[in-house]
């Protein structure tokens, strides 16, 4: 498989910036006639699966253009005509925007104020080139503790798109070349079911730094991710329940059939691929999750040697391959999330089935829509996900918010904004912010939580020098069980132990300054989602939990080292105290000695002095001096030893 179409400068969005081109639309197919509408208008899943790096000095493919995905600006309802079908309505040469639900784009620089846009890359998730550098890239200025992030991704429906003016000279959006991958569902009752993989973004953050405990040294912390965009379109609950599995492990499957028309030969080719036979009647069983994951291994190393640097596990998440460079410092999360936006398309619709039993005596606080959103969120899995008893309070676990239109719900697997009614033109912001705003939101908490981890690994090898402690415990005051290079040593060790722990305290200021906000000023619902996401995603516990424990270790290593400094200043006091006694013994004796040695020069002044009393005042002084030398240090002995 390869992407012959040359791809136009149309997909940078820089030269694009018109904000009202920005973002996919999802039209009703042509000659869309039927009896009644779809359980489900549409629904879009934003998969954000942790990846390894990237091999060096990679070289990006064509078809991938800066940015992130644009979002859903429009999404085009049935009406009913006069025959009492639903339709797709023409308007003939009215203004289509008026009467199609659409909203405009919210860029992340100006959704996001300072410094929040910074630490999600608000340049290169937007593709606006700073200073005539490459918009997919985006680098601090900061020269102690640099932050980078960069930002792809590879477009199969267009998300730049014209608006349908009749008025001339309205500026029209270039046509974007695209890599369709559409497939028709199998599904009863809904001839017009699609499943579409829309966008596929690979983004890269680096930093902020990590630092290595035994060199002290500051290391690169990257992450990255992989987001898989597919929508899902005019299906019944029961192809969304498959959908949402085939999106979170790959023992779980989906009927696809290869659509007539554009692309009808790579969507053949790609499911012969995954199911290693031909197809039978067009139509195959595949995971979704591994069907985008080869796509985008396919477009990432096109016409190139290399080997991927992952493997999607059974869990549904990546692990890193011994063909793959070596792994940069950084720990990786390999949990993957999901952000969902789903709107009905009829009031009508049925629980899903694995809750439908449990929800049959469900309390008045869960209604259909949040046992929907509940499902959504949890990335419900049939053996691992525990279905909540709906007659409690339970829902106050999950429940983010309610709106008079929308209710959201968010779970550790994710975040699900699910429409309470059918859609109409008005409060329709959430179909653009799920996908682009919110999944900002989802990519923060995650990288909090995976530098978070990276802090709590390092306290688990950080010692407060045990060693060090016993030499200086077990040091007399005589010095006899140590010496003093040795106890010296030891206080060196318990400085580089206190060294390292003030690294780690600065790792958590880092995290306060780049990572973690608990509030996107301005902005309440997604204050409200990011508290919430910080929740459940255990971001918050692990930060609590990370503080509270540096001001434990912190109280104890101050005693523990405070302790070790009045040992060692006592040990130290102690050995100077010997030192000046050994001095001034020394200064006696040598007092002592010449006293004696004077002796023999009185005896050889008699002759010439020809006096005795002279030589008795020398001998007297002798006597007291050596008298009053032996009594002194004899009652010094005595206070030492009493």
């Amino acid at each position: 498989m390869g992407i012959n179409d040359e791809f136009t400068e149309a997909n940078n969005a820089r030269n694009s910036n018109w904000y009202q081109i920005q973002g996919a639309e999802f039209h009703l197919p042509e000659g869309y006639v039927c009896g009644s509408q779809p359980e489900w208008r549409l629904a879009h899943f934003a998969v954000v699966l942790p990846v390894p790096e990237l091999p060096e000095a990679f070289d990006w493919p064509e078809a991938w253009v800066p940015g992130r995905f644009r979002g859903i600006k429009k999404i085009e309802f049935a009406e009913r005509d006069e025959e009492g079908d639903f339709v797709r309505q023409f308007w003939g040469n009215k203004v289509d925007y008026k009467y199609v639900p659409r909203v405009f784009h919210k860029s992340a620089g100006s959704y996001f104020r300072e410094p929040l846009a910074s630490s999600m890359g608000a340049s290169a998730v937007d593709a606006v080139p700073t200073s005539g550098g490459d918009p997919a890239e985006w680098i601090s200025d900061a020269s102690t503790n640099p932050a980078k992030v960069v930002a792809h991704r590879l477009v199969f429906e267009p998300d730049l798109t014209t608006e349908d003016y009749t008025t001339e000279g309205k500026q029209r959006a270039p046509k974007m070349e695209t890599y369709p991958l559409r497939f028709a569902l199998d599904d009863t009752g809904h001839p017009y079911a699609t499943l579409k993989f829309v966008c596929a973004e690979y983004l890269q953050y680096s930093g902020p730094c990590l630092y290595d405990l035994e060199s002290g040294e500051p290391s690169n912390f990257e992450q990255n991710f992989l987001v898989i965009h597919a929508v899902a379109e005019n299906c019944s609950g029961k192809a969304l329940e498959e959908a949402t599995a085939s999106l979170t492990k790959p023992r779980e499957k989906m009927t696809l059939i290869a659509e007539e028309g554009n692309g009808e030969a790579r969507q053949r080719e790609l499911l012969e691929e995954l199911t290693g036979s031909p197809l039978t009647n067009n139509k195959a069983s595949v995971c979704l999750l591994e069907a985008a994951v080869k796509v985008v291994e396919e477009q990432l190393f096109v016409g190139s040697e290399t080997h991927t640097p992952w493997d999607l596990n059974k869990g549904g998440y990546f692990k890193k391959t011994r063909r793959g460079t070596k792994a940069k410092r950084g720990r990786q999360s390999p949990k993957p999330y999901c952000v969902t936006m789903a709107i009905p398309g009829r009031t009508d619709i049925a629980l899903p089935t694995p809750i439908a039993d449990a929800s049959e005596e469900s309390g008045e606080n869960w209604m259909l829509h949040d046992q929907w959103a509940w499902y959504f969120a949890s990335r419900f899995d049939r053996y691992t996900t525990e279905i909540p008893y709906f007659r409690d309070g339970s829902i106050n676990r999950s429940l983010v918010s309610r709106y008079r239109d929308w209710t959201i719900h968010s779970c550790e697997e994710g975040l699900a904004v699910v429409r309470r009614a059918p859609l109409e033109n008005s409060q329709n912001n959430f179909f653009m912010l799920a996908g682009t705003r919110f999944v900002d939101l989802a990519i923060l908490a995650l990288r909090a939580v995976n530098y978070l981890g990276c802090i709590s690994e390092q306290l688990r090898q950080l010692s407060f020098g045990p060693e060090a402690l016993n030499v200086l415990e077990s040091s007399g005051s005589e010095g006899n069980a140590g010496t003093l290079e040795k106890i010296r040593g030891a206080d060196q060790k318990l400085q580089g132990s206190l060294r390292k722990f003030a690294k780690i305290q600065a790792e958590l200021v880092y995290v306060r300054d780049h990572l973690w906000y608990e509030r996107v000023p301005g902005r309440d619902v997604a204050t409200t989602i990011l508290q919430h996401m910080l929740e459940k995603t255990g971001a918050r516990g692990d930060f609590d939990d990370i503080v509270g424990e540096l001001e434990i270790r912190e109280n104890v290593y101050t005693t523990q080292y405070n302790f070790a400094r009045i040992r060692l200043d006592g040990i130290e006091a102690d050995t100077h105290k010997r030192k000046q006694e050994r001095r001034d013994e020394r200064n006696e004796l040598i007092a002592l000695a010449a006293a004696v040695l004077a002796v023999p020069s009185l005896f050889a002044l008699l002759p010439a002095v020809g006096q005795w009393w002279v030589f008795i005042v020398c001998l007297v002084a002798i006597v007291v001096i050596s008298a009053v030398t032996y009594f002194s240090r004899r009652q010094r002995r005595k206070k030492q030893s009493g």
